[in-house]
Order: C-alpha cells, then structure tokens, then sequence
C-alpha cells in the first residue's frame, strides 16, 4: 500500500476521490 493509498484509507475514501470529497473528509475529522 503506497502512502498515498493509507491517506486515502484514513479518511475513509477510495483512491480517486475528487478533491471536494477529500475536503470534506478531512473537515469531518478535525
């Protein structure tokens, strides 16, 4: 698992997602 696949994992995300989706995971965490 590449390290940027674990980022991914940790914010309950699939390899791919689209920036927003990242955004809003990451949100959801802090």
């Amino acid at each position: 698992m590449s390290e940027l696949d674990l980022c991914y994992k940790v914010l309950g995300l699939e390899p791919g997602a689209s920036p927003e989706e990242v955004n809003q995971a990451y949100k959801d965490l802090a």
